[in-house]
């Protein structure tokens, strides 16, 4: 569950690229397939299937309309690629720098072990301390 929401919130933080693959046979015409290449840090795991698993559940989510005030988006979510691992930093993104050290380096999904920085991308929920 906790790579599943640290995913799920990379999606939501990083935003989809902007090359999206025409739909899947069996898909409504519009619904647009992005494929994402998705990495994870070397003091964590992550494999494809969990990878697919994963992605597979947030399209779920996506083409949902839960609520009269919601919308279902015309999007699948598919990995692009096997799953690859990175080494750089600690596994733990802790400051604004080591959050943009993280958003350079290549893949459009990057799971880790921690978020513990608070800033302007995480939901206004989110308490500062003092």
């Amino acid at each position: 569950m906790k790579t599943a929401l640290s995913m799920l919130a990379a999606i939501l933080l990083v935003g989809c690229p902007s090359n999206p693959v025409k739909p899947v046979e069996g898909d409504s015409p519009n619904v647009v397939r992005q494929e994402l290449r998705v990495r994870y840090h070397s003091t964590t795991t992550l494999d494809n299937g969990t990878a697919d698993t994963i992605l597979a559940d947030a399209t779920a989510i996506f083409q949902t309309k839960d609520g009269a005030g919601d919308m279902a988006c015309d999007v699948r979510l598919m990995r692009k690629g096997n799953v690859t691992e990175f080494s750089d930093g600690d596994g733990s993104i802790d400051s604004r720098a080591e959050f943009d050290e993280m958003m350079r380096l290549p893949g459009d999904i990057k799971v880790v072990d921690e978020i513990n920085w608070c800033d302007r991308l995480i939901p206004k929920s989110c308490k500062r301390s003092a």
